[in-house]
């Protein structure tokens, strides 16, 4: 799909929300950035068709040209943040009302990165969203999203405990748990391509790479040259979770293939991640904890 010139905004606050904007950015499109939990814009731009804006949802009467002029509209939050649903269906209010008049694409999207697949939270803001006047919309979870600038969820979390102590490293979950991996910027990809497939209302899981728990270590190890070095020991309890497409109104968005696997991207982060805190190093004076 095309971008450039049209206008659009983004809702939310997190990783994901500023790689989105700044690739439709990018793309030319007129891009408005409401951030409604009170976050900064950690973002620059050198045009003229962004705008930041720094308004409560409480003062936010739905009359707003930013709310008003888009006829595309993505609201994107960590999963924690969908964990306060009453404050998101106070958000999507306000959004949903503005564009109930006109064909508005709709695309809500939520990463969890905490293992389990619990969509309760984001099946309620479903409920919602199909039982307003809009009619053309996507709800989208990821599992686990890493990559440059992704500070949370397992990949992080292990490459946070090596910085402090190469020798040692000790995870508080089960060696044998399957999680979906998915780098950011095929998720911010599959935000993108799923305004080309909106027809309806959807509650769909983005499939990603899946992968267990000690594998993802593993692989981590060898790109950091801690294979054999490195003391590993996993004490968590094993978590099925719940399975792609299972049960209730969640379906499998089988339109969308993941372009950069796993192996690849966690050597991106890996380069990323020590280039913002340093090498990690298996060294006496390897203390520079990450703040």
């Amino acid at each position: 799909m095309l971008w450039r010139l049209k206008p659009v905004l983004v809702v939310g606050d997190g990783p994901v929300c500023d790689a989105l904007t700044e690739r439709l950015v990018g793309d030319g499109a007129h891009v408005y950035l409401w951030k409604p939990f009170g976050g900064d814009c950690n973002l620059s731009f050198d045009s003229s068709y962004f705008r930041f804006v720094r308004k409560d949802v409480s003062r936010v009467s739905g009359r707003e040209s930013f709310l008003k002029r888009p006829m595309s509209i993505f609201v994107v939050f960590p999963g924690r943040l969908f964990e306060d649903v009453g404050f998101v269906e106070e958000v999507l209010g306000k959004v949903l009302g503005a564009a109930c008049d006109r064909k508005t694409r709709i695309v809500i999207a939520s990463h969890l990165n905490g293992g389990e697949l619990d969509f309760s939270s984001l099946e309620k803001v479903f409920d919602l969203c199909k039982n307003s006047d809009c009619n053309y919309g996507f709800c989208l979870a990821f599992n686990e999203v890493y990559g440059p600038n992704v500070r949370g969820g397992f990949i992080f979390r292990v490459l946070e405990k090596l910085k402090e102590n190469p020798m040692r490293l000790e995870l508080d979950v089960n060696p044998a748990e399957v999680r979906d991996f998915i780098y950011i910027d095929d998720a911010v990809g599959a935000i993108l391509k799923s305004c080309e497939k909106v027809d309806g209302w959807r509650l769909q899981v983005v499939p990603c790479d899946e992968a267990r728990m000690i594998h993802v270590v593993r692989a981590l190890m060898v790109l950091l040259g801690l294979d054999g070095v490195c003391e590993v020991r996993f004490s968590g309890k094993y978590r099925a979770g719940r399975k792609r497409g299972a049960g209730g109104n969640v379906e499998v968005a089988s339109w969308f293939k993941p372009k950069v696997r796993l192996s690849s991207g966690l050597k991106r982060t890996v380069d990323w991640f020590e280039a913002i805190f340093g090498p990690i190093l298996v060294c006496p004076n390897n203390n520079h904890y990450i703040k």
